[in-house]
């Protein structure tokens, strides 16, 4: 796991741009949450506990999620910690095995917009649905089960009760799947029910957080097991059991293959978007970053480590609903038109937009 300790801030104004950075071109990145494929929140768990130093645990936050990210877009797993005293963030993040490495970066960047609304809670976890991510003061990463573990059940497509036979199916697989996943490759086990004429096929996975060892991970996967097979069977057609270890899912459609290739269009065009987005939020964050340095400089004799402003930045980020919608994207740059194009960054393509209606967006 990564561990950055926190020194003294001698620019406030440099917390405060790396807050506004991260945060607004994660935000970016999940503008478009009303598209289709957008991983949906399966659930959110915010401690009980308040931090005793809001400023100085936020900028630390921000610190920690951004060395996870660094270690997501690489393997689709990362534990890092930063700070010091109060100020102490730990994280963990992770993708399940069966995401590609581009959902895996949007499912990411869909939880990190949205945990800071546990702040100033000091810790809290978002399930979505293919990736975990987690935050707390104490180092929980090798933590399998807890008190906050639950299940979560869902209806199919038609939203009626699953087929006869599909129950007891689904509880086999579940079982078997469970049993395999301490001892597979990462953690991470899937596999289908055998296709019979009396009962609709079941589909299900299980997987560890690489944190955990194989004992550890055996214990979570059978609690989550447990629970979903309780709660869930046999009126649900979809089951998750979320663990602070692991995850359980079963359903009654193949959602650990890979999509089919008729959807490849529309990932392009969500990335198409999100470049959009990112730019016009980096303009946002200049201007941002601007305004928090003039303050600051007029407060200079009043300033200490912990007054950098960076913390209110945070939760006035995660309060708000900045986006854009992709229609309104697609009339401000003329359908993305090449000549609205204004060159390639680190992000991707930069557009000028333009906005012909009085309402402004």
């Amino acid at each position: 796991m990564q561990r950055r300790r926190a020194g003294r801030a001698h620019h406030p104004v440099l917390p405060a741009a790396a807050v506004l950075t991260h945060l607004l071109l994660a935000a970016a990145t999940v503008a478009g949450a009303d598209e289709p494929g957008t991983p949906a929140i399966l659930a959110t768990v915010c401690g009980a506990r308040q931090t005793p130093d809001p400023e100085g645990f936020d900028v630390s936050f921000v610190t920690t999620l951004e060395m996870i990210y660094q270690n997501v877009t690489r393997s689709g797993y990362g534990a890092a910690g930063s700070g010091a005293g109060n100020d102490t963030v730990f994280g963990l993040g992770q993708c399940l095995a069966y995401l590609s490495p581009t959902d895996c970066q949007l499912c990411y960047a869909q939880s990190r917009v949205k945990l800071p609304h546990c702040l100033p809670a000091d810790g809290g976890r978002i399930y979505l649905d293919g990736c975990f991510l987690r935050y707390g003061a104490d180092n929980f990463t090798a933590v399998a089960t807890d008190a906050s573990d639950t299940a979560v059940c869902g209806s199919n497509a038609t939203g009626g009760p699953p087929a006869p036979g599909f129950a007891a199916a689904a509880a086999a697989l579940v079982r078997n799947v469970t049993a395999a996943a301490s001892g597979a490759r990462g953690y991470y086990y899937a596999s289908s029910s055998p296709e019979s004429g009396r009962a609709p096929r079941a589909y299900a996975a299980a997987q560890c957080w690489r944190s955990l060892n194989a004992s550890a991970c055996a214990a979570c996967v059978a609690s989550a097991r447990d629970r979903v097979l309780r709660q869930c069977l046999p009126g649900a057609a979809e089951g998750y059991g979320l663990n602070a270890g692991c995850v359980v899912r079963y359903s009654t459609r193949p959602f650990y293959l890979p999509a089919d290739a008729g959807g490849g269009g529309g990932s392009s065009t969500r990335h198409t978007v999100i470049i959009v987005i990112a730019s016009v939020f980096s303009a946002v964050a200049v201007i941002g970053i601007a305004f928090v340095w003039t303050k600051m400089r007029s407060r200079r004799d009043h300033l200490h480590d912990d007054m950098d402003g960076s913390g209110e930045i945070i939760r006035a980020i995660a309060a708000s609903h900045l986006s854009f919608k992709y229609q309104e994207l697609r009339r401000a740059t003329d359908e993305f038109n090449q000549i609205n194009k204004l060159g390639q960054g680190g992000y991707g393509s930069v557009y000028k937009v333009h906005d012909p209606t009085p309402t402004p967006f």
